[in-house]
């Protein structure tokens, strides 16, 4: 499922668009078989579009002049989905849940290990550039179909659905972690930090091998900080 929006803040921008494209996968092997209908809506906001959502999404005021998305349709699909699966989901799911009880969505983004896919940290993991550097193909961005079918091509080629849907292990990190080393290193690798305890932590798929993951952590701190001091521990 793929939204587009006025911008980027679910309290202050309006769904401009929504996509859904269905996809048939086995439950014992978690490999995607087959693609199966698309939906597509546009919608009228509340407000003027701006040049600059015109200008990277190709939709016009014209376009969305009396559009409406049918939110009955849109329910009776994701009731009956056993997964649901978006890039960023939050931002989808923000949009989304203003108008409907909208189950938890599967994040590609944060539920898929794509740092140990990627040749160097240069490569972003925005869905454009997965597809591109990992998926090896090149898709109009910015319309929430294509969104939508670029997602399920790059987890057909990249075989992650199993990864997704895995059960799944947090490891966190506690001690001294300065803030170069939260913002340079483990940031980008999708750790997060609780504000009130310091620890940082990540999900991970549980087949994963966690020290290989916790001594690369340990060997890069210290081209940080000698004085870096880290506990590890895991819960499922």
């Amino acid at each position: 499922i793929d939204t587009e929006a006025t911008g980027l803040d679910p309290h202050t921008s309006d769904i401009l668009e929504l996509a859904i494209r269905e996809f048939f996968y086995c439950p014992k092997t978690k490999k995607i078989l087959s693609a199966g209908n698309s939906y597509s809506w546009l919608h009228q906001p509340k407000t003027i579009l701006s040049e600059r959502i015109t200008e990277l999404t190709g939709i016009t005021n014209d376009m969305v002049y009396g559009k409406s998305i049918d939110w009955d349709i849109v329910n009776t699909i994701v009731d009956s989905a056993d997964v649901i699966i978006a890039h960023n989901s939050k931002f989808d799911y923000d949009q989304i849940s203003s108008y409907l009880i909208v189950p938890p969505i599967h994040c590609s983004l944060s539920l898929i290990d794509w740092d140990s896919r990627v040749l160097c940290d240069e490569i972003k993991r925005d869905q454009v550039s997965l597809c591109h550097n990992i998926g090896g193909f090149l898709y109009k961005a910015h319309r929430a179909l294509n969104d939508a079918n670029a997602l399920l091509l790059l987890l057909v080629t990249t075989d992650t659905l199993h990864e997704l849907l895995s059960p799944r292990i947090t490891l966190s990190l506690k001690g001294y972690i300065p803030d170069n080393f939260f913002k340079d290193y483990l940031q980008p690798r999708r750790f997060k930090i609780n504000h009130q305890t310091n620890v940082v932590s990540k999900e991970y798929p549980k087949t994963t091998n966690l020290d290989l993951i916790k001594r690369d952590i340990l060997s890069n701190s210290f081209n940080y900080d000698p004085r870096i001091a880290l506990e590890f521990s895991h819960e499922k």
